[in-house]
């Protein structure tokens, strides 16, 4: 029977030493390809080792249990075999974890197989039932009834449909004799039939159907493939205690709203999604389950509970996994790296360390206390942590926030009592408890955030702000600080030390009598600083003007002297709000919100006011700086000028001719040649003429052509375009090789900054017919973006000429584009022209030729005259002459200027005012008009002024908080 499976195994797994790492590396790509089958064939293999092994597990203790009930000799050849097996499949179990070839998956998978056909061999020649049994009758339930113990291992399937008409006591009696099935087991109740049957001694089975009334006892089962089990509102349990090795559960829905216990009690594993459901107030056991695969790693796993009393999650890795909770009043999630997410009917939420929360459902919570984390597993890296959000959540009375947090915002809670925020909280949010009618305790000790406000909490009565201040998480912050404490109507005593502040708000808290901000020592990084502190209740007994000396100063400013009698605790601000005052840029409304008593004492003899209300500390507005429109300074203008191709060229102003002809300044005799007309214009004497005569003068190539464009019908070592260096091409052939393209090819033209891109039409093309494509979608897609059915003004250049010339490379030659007028001046002049090629896949050659071909796709060009690079450029036919002002003040020299045989050019843009006359946009470039050469001058503009400008205006008592009493 035994097939000498280790030595297999160990032939299998030798690995060869001293290999060849170039042959390896030559070879990766079909090592890649059999990757893939590899990784599905180890998958399956260990899958069905999974199932053999849970099969002779079952067995094993199936016999065991059996004692006298068979034959000792058959008992111990029975055990004996399945412990050899066993030894087989550990064996087996041992080399999967060191698989490195699809060839030694092959073999392990021949080893499992052969283990089977050593089980089946095994029991057939057992004392076990060798058919299978069927019960769908009277008659046949009769039969097996009788024959009792020796149906414990079906060497077959069961399938059992019982009737109304059965005798329930017997067909329990027959179950209860099944241990184990080699094949599937499966029982429906039929019409009528309302007894539950208990399956309480089945072991092991390969799927697993049942669909009866009541529960399902499946207590000692280990081990079954696909179970599933059909609830039809009544089934009250559900017990697989014992299962440790399943492939399906329900589908991984194990949905049973009645049943007041499921019990999974054994089991370690369970696939990628898992849903628990029972009654209300339910149990569900798994202390056993973890995120894990077959082999033991970690394996992201969507955990759903709905409806037990209480969860506790400490075993569950998480990483890319989730846990929903719905009905489960009380739940704890603790070492958790997953999302969570907290449903309806869940009261008492805790974790020690969340790194995902969704809430959006959690309208039942009555506690909530949360350890935040940065989650380990984000990409990119997780700097915040998860964003707490409690809102309007009426039944909540306590929450705790500790630990990494992205932001903190609890508001519209109506019973909330007391809340407890120790967590460093770095999102630009901060913390924000707001409208918490009821909330009496607030404890920020420990907390750290860039803001915080505290707004419309009527119950609170004492405040302490704490919280350490850090620069939030956005890009470029600063260590500022914010502290909003607004509207809380019962509040009394406040008392705020976090600290440097930019932003700072007291207001609307209408018991608030006193404040203690000795903690704030300093405004924040950003400086420009706000403070506001009135409409509260905090009063001073006296305010007293006090005798300035000699003169007296004006009240608020410096040097005046007073005295502030308070128990307010407002002077415990003044170093705050010296800082403060030190700013020029900050604003600042501070104000006792009532004087008892005034007193001036500037004057020989002192007034009295009493019941002054709003009385000034500190008020500062920053000046506002006066904004114009429409002003601008002088532009100085330039004139241009198109030589074209006279025999000669003349410049004059005010009669003084500008050019320099060798011998005199005189009109200069013109070629036709750009590059030797160029140096007789632009002579230095010119030059320096020009100059004096108040002018710059210049001249620079225009008329601006391309070159052009020739796609290639073959390749060759030493003939191969742009494309393709020589030695790629040798790669590619050793001879001609005809060029191939597909319509999942895709070309990019670009003449400068203009750009389209085009695949052929045909889904493949060779050769002649490959080039010529590609010239007529390029051609095609330029007309259809700047040609007449696009937008000729969004490009200087023109169209391509449709009908190719003649000549043997015509039909593949992308003719040189020309500018759409000679008006353009120096536009586009050495733009490079450029083609860019991104290449089809094998997968997309496949798909364009219907499986036809996945060869590589080849295409190569030449752009100019070479294969060179240097010359990809557009060129200039033409010169452009141009003339500009030197004077700042701008002199219209225009009207003294005469030129002979030169043509004006023209722009019609102007600079000011803003944004500008005839400005260029994407859809027209004004493609007729010289703008790179013409500039119009522009005299100098005031503007209008449409903000006034304001002086900074400041009025600071502060010194008087520190003379009172």
């Amino acid at each position: 029977m035994k097939k000498g499976l280790l030595s297999i195994l160990a032939g299998a797994l030798l690995v060869v030493g001293c290999q060849n790492y170039d042959d390896q590396f030559d070879n990766l790509e079909s090592q890649i390809n059999a990757l893939a089958s590899q990784v599905a064939g180890l998958s399956q293999v260990q899958s069905d080792l999974a199932s053999l092994a849970g099969t002779v597990n079952s067995l094993s203790s199936t016999v065991n249990g059996l004692g006298a009930e068979i034959d000792s000799a058959v008992s111990e050849g029975l055990s004996a075999g399945l412990e050899s097996i066993t030894a087989d499949i550990e064996a087996i179990e041992s080399a999967v974890e060191n698989v490195a070839s699809s060839e030694e998956v092959s073999a392990l998978s021949e080893a499992v197989s052969e283990s089977q056909e050593d089980l089946s061999e095994l029991l057939a020649n057992s004392s076990v039932f060798q058919n299978d049994v069927i019960i769908s009758s009277n008659a046949q339930l009769e039969a097996f009834h009788a024959m009792g113990s020796s149906i414990s291992i079906v060497n077959g399937k069961v399938e059992i449909n019982s009737t109304s008409t059965m005798d329930m006591t017997k067909l329990q009696e027959v179950v209860n004799q099944i241990k184990v099935t080699i094949q599937d087991f499966s029982y429906t109740a039929g019409t009528g039939v309302t007894n539950e049957i208990t399956f309480s001694n089945l072991t092991g089975t390969q799927s697993l159907t049942l669909n009866q009334k009541g529960g399902y006892m499946l207590e000692n089962l280990e081990s079954a493939t696909v179970v599933t089990l059909t609830d039809d509102a009544t089934t009250d349990i559900v017990h697989l205690g014992k299962l440790a090795s399943v492939t399906s559960i329900n589908g991984g829905s194990l949905v049973f709203p009645k049943a007041t216990e499921l019990h999974l009690s054994s089991l370690p594993r369970y696939g990628s999604t898992l849903t628990l459901e029972v009654a209300d107030g339910g149990v569900i056991d798994m202390p056993l389950l973890r995120d894990v695969d077959a082999a033991g790693t970690q394996s992201a796993l969507a955990l759903s509970i709905t409806g037990p009393a209480s969860v506790t999650i400490s075993e569950l890795d998480g990483k890319g996994g989730s846990l929903t909770f719905t009905d489960v009043p009380t739940v704890t999630v603790n070492s958790y790296d997953g999302s969570i997410t907290i449903g309806n009917n869940v009261k008492n939420f805790s974790s020690d360390g969340a790194v995902t929360l969704t809430m959006t459902a959690a309208d039942d919570l009555e506690t909530f206390n949360v350890t935040g984390k940065l989650d380990p597993n984000a990409t990119p890296a997780d700097t915040a942590g998860p964003e707490i959000t409690l809102n309007n959540l009426d039944d909540l009375t306590s929450a705790t926030i500790s630990g990494d947090i992205g932001k903190v915002k609890v508001m519209d809670n109506n019973n909330l009592k007391s809340l407890t925020i120790d967590a460093k909280v770095t999102g630009v949010d901060g913390i924000d408890i707001n409208n918490n009618s009821d909330l009496a305790s607030i404890t920020l000790t420990g907390s750290s955030a860039a803001r915080v406000d505290v707004t419309e909490n009527n119950d609170l009565v004492t405040l302490t702000v704490d919280t350490a201040i850090i620069a939030s998480s956005a890009t470029g912050a600063k260590v500022d600080g914010r502290v909003q404490v607004y509207s809380n109507e019962s509040l009394l005593d406040l008392t705020i030390s976090s600290t440097p502040l930019n932003f700072l708000e007291i207001y609307e808290n209408s018991d608030l009598e006193t404040i203690d901000l000795s903690g704030v020592k300093a405004i924040g990084a950003s400086g420009a600083p706000s403070v506001s502190i009135k409409n509260n209740k905090l009063i001073a007994t006296k305010a007293e003007n006090l005798t300035d000396g000699t003169t007296d100063v004006a009240d608020g400013q410096a040097g005046d002297l007073g005295a502030f009698t308070t128990t307010s605790g407002m002077e415990t601000a003044v170093e705050y709000l010296t800082a403060v005052a030190s700013d020029t840029t900050a604003t600042a409304d501070v104000k006792f919100d009532k004087v008892d008593l005034l007193v001036n004492s500037e004057g020989t003899t002192a007034t009295e006011t009493a019941d002054e209300t709003d009385f000034v500390v500190l008020s500062m507005t920053p000046a506002v700086a006066e904004v114009r429109t429409g002003n601008n300074t002088a532009v100085a203008g330039k004139i241009a000028y198109l030589v074209g191709s006279p025999s000669y060229a003349s410049l004059e102003m005010s009669g003084v001719e500008i050019f320099h002809d060798g011998t005199d300044y005189a009109p200069v005799s013109l070629t036709g040649n750009v590059d030797v007309d160029l140096i007789a214009l632009k002579s230095d004497l010119a030059l320096s003429r020009a100059t004096t005569l108040g002018l710059t003068l210049d001249v620079v190539k225009g008329g601006a052509e391309g070159v052009d464009i020739v796609f290639a019908s073959s390749i060759a070592a030493t003939d191969n375009g742009e494309y393709y260096t020589d030695d790629q091409a040798r790669a590619l052939t050793s001879g001609t090789k005809s060029t191939f393209i597909t319509s999942k090819d895709v070309f990019k033209l670009s003449y400068g900054s203009y750009t389209v891109t085009a695949n052929i039409t045909t889904a493949s093309a060779t050769g002649s017919a490959a080039a010529e494509a590609v010239r007529t979608a390029l051609g095609s897609a330029w007309s259809f973006k700047y040609g007449s059915t696009g937008t000729p003004s969004s490009t200087i250049w023109g169209d391509f000429n449709t009908t190719p010339a003649t000549g043997s490379d015509a039909a593949k030659t992308l003719e040189g584009l020309a500018l759409q007028g000679p008006g353009a001046g120096s536009r586009g002049v050495n733009d490079e022209i450029k083609i860019e090629w991104t290449a089809a896949t094998a997968a997309q050659v496949s798909e364009a030729t219907s499986g036809a071909t996945t060869q590589t796709t080849i295409m190569s060009w030449t752009i100019g005259d070479s294969d060179s690079t240097a010359d990809n450029y557009t060129v200039g036919t033409d010169l452009v002459v141009t003339l500009a002002d030197n004077d700042a003040l701008v002199n219209d020299v225009a009207s003294t200027l005469v030129s002979t045989n030169l043509t004006t050019l023209t722009s019609s843009a102007y600079t000011y005012p803003s944004p500008g006359i005839n400005q260029a946009s994407a859809t027209d470039v004004y493609p007729l008009e010289a703008r790179n050469d013409v500039i119009n001058a522009e005299n100098s503009n005031e503007g209008t002024i449409t903000t006034t400008g304001v002086p900074a205006s400041s009025v600071s008592r502060i010194g008087w908080l520190s003379s009172g009493s």
